[in-house]
């Protein structure tokens, strides 16, 4: 079975925002689409096609990137089989450059991923179990979710963290993991009414609260935790984006109002690690800020997953350098990170390879598009970071999870 049409929709993203999707048909009519998240600092590098030139949706339009699919791309690809990694060299052939500046990280990166939904289509597969035989693994698994219930960022009162997730480390299921933190977020919510303190959710669906100190803020998480006997059960993540507030002149961190150095944030860490149950702190440090960021690793990288969000365009080489710097334990791995399906997996193997953990997580501008939530489960990376339990476009990949639980459930129920 053959590729038959290949085209290019824009679509609208959770902030409505044009995102690109790339839509691929069979010849016996088998239809699959995909669709790519918005990632801001990848079209400030000029990896994503963004801009048409015009005022339509505020300058942020893609039919540049639509152009592409359907005049560029698909001519080549049209009467082809849907093998992922022979159009991914192909797609790569085609833009000749390494951070595909010619056609568009996010051009690329939307038919690769629809041709592998093809793939899986034509073999009759679940899409998990097509990128687990691309990945060569002869098994998969569930990921432990980091579930966003708190976010801030530097706008907040005395909240400095971008996102404050939950890790369900003492659940038995997916399911279970879900719902429990999911209490939790509730409760956390009639902790703040009853404080009399007003909140609101932010576009990931963290509880954005004001607080009368930084510490607050975790008192009432735990005071959740055991209000909802669930205090056992979990650990919690951290994302302090840190790398978004260093400043490379004088070496200087913008943090919670004030100008602070690497060091008054690692011991603020520290602290913290002392008194709550943290598991992982993603960016706590810029990963540009090597001296720092190799204190921090040596204080913590021990006892917790020290996690770092590259910006864009993962590559082994990369990696391998943060690894070799012992400056981190996890990278962060977003569709966006590579401009195709094939760098991806391949970016996931070298972490898993090299003792690093791969988050696979999702990013802002995101939409209702779950092909993360396979991802995770076929390369078995263990954890995914999709934002809150709230808003579609977290929650649709949450519940895919929970449908593939159920795949897996009566897979394994047939064979006894």
């Amino acid at each position: 079975m053959k590729i038959n049409k290949v085209f290019g929709r824009e679509l609208f993203n959770s902030e409505g925002v044009p995102v690109l999707s790339c839509e691929v048909v069979l010849d016996d009519g088998t239809f699959v689409s995909a669709t790519v998240p918005t990632d801001s600092r990848m079209a400030e590098e000029g990896f994503f096609v963004t801009t048409d030139g015009d005022s339509r949706c505020g300058g942020q339009g893609l039919q540049k990137a639509v152009y592409t699919i359907d005049s560029i791309i698909a001519p080549a690809i049209q009467g082809k089989e849907p093998e992922l990694v022979i159009i991914d060299a192909l797609l790569s052939e085609l833009d000749g450059t390494a951070e595909r500046k010619k056609l568009g990280a996010n051009v690329t990166l939307a038919v690769s991923m629809a041709v592998c939904k093809a793939q899986a289509a034509l073999e009759e597969f679940e899409l998990f179990e097509t990128i687990s035989q691309i990945q060569g693994s002869s098994s998969v698994s569930l990921p432990f979710p980091l579930l966003t219930v708190l976010g801030g960022g530097q706008s907040s009162t005395h909240m400095p963290f971008a996102g404050v997730m939950l890790v369900p480390v003492g659940a038995q299921n997916f399911r279970i993991a879900i719902e429990s933190t999911l209490t939790v977020f509730h409760a956390y919510k009639s902790i703040l009414k009853k404080n009399e303190r007003s909140f609101c959710l932010t576009e990931s669906g963290g509880i954005h609260g004001s607080y009368i100190t930084a510490f607050e803020a975790f008192d009432f998480l735990m005071e959740a935790l055991r209000k909802t006997s669930l205090e056992q059960s979990f650990v919690i993540g951290l994302d302090a984006a840190a790398d978004k507030l260093f400043d490379e002149k004088d070496g200087s961190y913008f943090w919670n109002g004030q100008k602070q150095q690497a060091q008054d944030l690692i011991d603020f860490y520290r602290v913290l690690c002392d008194k709550y149950p943290i598991y992982s702190l993603e960016n706590g440090l810029s990963w540009q800020d090597s001296e720092g960021s190799a204190k921090l690793f040596e204080l913590l990288g021990s006892s917790i997953q020290l996690a770092t969000d590259i910006g864009f365009m993962h590559s082994a080489t990369l990696l391998q350098g943060l690894g070799m710097r012992q400056s981190t334990n996890a990278t962060i791995i977003r569709l966006t990170s590579a401009s195709t399906v094939t760098e991806l997996l391949e970016s996931i193997l070298f972490c898993q390879n090299h003792g690093m953990n791969a988050v696979i997580a999702s990013g802002r501008g995101e939409t209702e598009e779950t092909f993360l939530a396979d991802l995770a489960v076929g390369t078995s990376s263990g954890q995914i970071q999709a934002g809150g339990g709230v808003h579609s476009q977290n929650t649709a990949k949450y519940n895919r999870l929970l449908c593939i639980e159920d795949l897996l459930a009566a897979e394994l129920l047939s064979r006894m």
